[in-house]
């Protein structure tokens, strides 16, 4: 799989290389005003990648309190250091194409890219080792029958905990998305105060029986107190959770599976 990705960087580089030796007869681009404002909006957002509070290594250099409106609207990026990527990318094409008017540019593409993929290549390997084995303490994909059969009927999923917690929401969430059904209440990276707020309590009152659909299948990990569970409801098993549903979710499941 290395060996592919240097083949394909280097046969990139060479093809920029052409391309950047034809462009040198061509028409002019855009003109310089069109640049600098290029370069003053990815300036902009560079510094908001690095946010109000800078830091050097593990040191904060800067903690300045913001009026909060202002605090509230940077806090709707979830992961603002990625405005750099813009100013990375037109400083990454610019020195690319500088690069490309020098004598034997094709070769010194080619010889950075194939440092690049060097200096990659323990991350590569991560990655791979990653998405085939995946990371320690992931949840498992759910096998069980059950899953499938129930969804099919009862095509909604409560969890009973809240999912931020730990990471025994990602079975029953995974079961949902392979049959297109409805999972509540859905992970969120950076759930705002009040809306964390009112999923927990959401939560509480299916956990005290309150509110329970006959259309639903409500689940529970093993490690969480069993809730109270409201007439007409009957409990299965399904990859170590505890999957709780009415007969019409349940019971179809187990007819298909007889």
């Amino acid at each position: 799989a290395v060996a592919v990705a240097v083949a394909v960087a280097v046969a990139v580089a060479v093809a920029v290389a052409v391309l950047a030796r034809r462009a040198g007869a061509a028409p002019r681009g855009p003109s310089s005003a069109a640049w600098a404002w290029l370069l003053v909006v990815c300036v902009g957002m560079a510094l908001l990648a690095v946010t109000h509070r800078p830091g050097l290594g593990t040191r904060l250099l800067l903690d300045p309190a913001l009026p909060t409106p202002m605090a509230q609207t940077l806090g709707l990026f979830r992961a603002s250091g990625r405005f750099i990527w813009p100013l990375t990318y037109v400083l990454m094409a610019w020195g690319v194409t500088r690069v490309a008017r020098l004598p034997g540019a094709s070769v010194w593409l080619a010889l950075g890219l194939l440092l690049q993929s060097y200096d990659l290549s323990a991350k590569w390997s991560e990655l791979r080792d990653r998405f085939r084995v995946g990371p320690p303490g992931i949840a498992a994909s759910p096998h069980a029958r059950l899953w499938a059969d129930a969804l099919e009927a009862c095509p909604r999923v409560q969890l009973l905990f809240w999912p931020g917690d730990d990471g025994a929401w990602i079975t029953p969430a995974l079961a949902a998305a392979r049959a297109g059904a409805v999972l509540s209440p859905a992970p969120a990276a950076r759930p705002g105060p009040a809306a964390e707020a009112r999923s927990r309590q959401t939560v509480e009152d299916y956990r005290a029986g309150r509110g329970w659909r006959p259309d639903t299948l409500y689940v529970m990990p093993p490690q969480v107190l069993a809730p109270t569970v409201p007439p007409g409801y009957s409990q299965q098993k399904a990859d170590g959770y505890a999957v709780f549903g009415t007969p019409r979710c349940l019971s179809s499941g187990a007819r298909r599976r007889s």
